[in-house]
């Protein structure tokens, strides 16, 4: 279960989480020390930020969505930076 909220206490039961490692993408990985399971804090910030970066640079660059993306189609570039109406 990912931890979402910015705590050092484990969701399920409430101990103290320990630092253990990076996880692939470079964040910091949690476990709990008592019931052992690991988790990673989510940045939404972060995220939006990146997504907004990688949109000006495909509109004011001379790269194809898929180039920005590194994929074949481009797909996931649009779907991650389709406008959101709440």
């Amino acid at each position: 279960m990912p931890n979402t909220l910015n705590t050092t206490r484990c969701l399920l039961c409430g101990a103290k989480l320990v630092k253990n490692g990076k996880h692939p993408s470079g964040t910091q990985r949690w476990r709990c020390t008592q019931c052992g399971t690991s988790s990673v804090r989510k940045r939404p910030d972060l995220t939006q930020r990146e997504q907004l970066r990688e949109f000006v640079s495909w509109l004011t660059g001379k790269h194809s969505q898929p180039e920005i993306d590194g994929t074949q189609t481009g797909r996931s570039f649009r779907r991650s930076v389709k406008c959101r109406v709440s």
